[in-house]
């Protein structure tokens, strides 16, 4: 089984905590691969809709991020 979507990068080699899996059985290969295929099928990519909910909680309830006129007048000070 190769993974021809694999892309090797600096923070795979140095950072990542991955593993290598030799599999010398055809038969478990490409069961492995199947179930690889169906997790991948029901994957949210991106900023999902549960995610985009939680951010925007957290924009009401911390602001834009934008510092506040006192917050500014202290750090000039």
């Amino acid at each position: 089984m190769l993974c021809q979507q694999c892309v090797w990068i600096a923070s795979a080699a140095h950072g990542n905590d991955e593993t290598l899996m030799i599999v010398e059985s055809p038969q478990l290969a490409a069961h492995f691969t199947r179930e690889e295929d169906r997790m991948w099928q029901g994957a949210e990519l991106g900023i999902t809709p549960r995610l985009r909910r939680k951010l925007e909680r957290i924009r009401q309830t911390c602001g834009q991020g934008t510092p506040r006129p006192l917050a500014a007048k202290a750090q000039k000070s």
